[in-house]
């Protein structure tokens, strides 16, 4: 039994672990895109810092994982008013997540 509860904790602290290198990554993220809005025009601004914005409160969801379904269905609702600005906040999020993994493998 012994083995049994340390295996959970360490399978608890891995996941801790995991969320907090998540939820760093999308703070830089959010920084990156909020680094290029100023660098752009004035409308692109205001998308990068809305964008900014919400991947913050998602770093939040995932370092506090005891507020998720009620985020989630607060998320799924966004999307469902606004699909074409949730498909335009996706496609920034993969350009941005791209071209990290590009920098990093250079």
């Amino acid at each position: 039994m012994n083995t049994v509860a340390s295996n959970l904790k360490a399978i608890s602290e891995k996941a801790e672990e995991i969320r907090d290198r998540a939820a760093h990554s999308l703070e830089n993220a959010a920084d990156t895109i909020r680094n290029a809005g100023s660098q752009s025009a004035d409308a692109i601004t205001g998308l990068t810092g809305g964008a900014g914005r919400k991947l913050d409160s998602t770093a939040a969801m995932v370092r506090n994982p005891c507020l998720r379904s009620r985020a989630m269905s607060g998320f799924r609702g966004t999307i469902r008013r606004n699909p074409m600005l949730s498909l335009g906040l996706a496609a920034v999020i993969g350009l941005v997540a791209g071209f990290s993994c590009r920098a990093a493998y250079r």
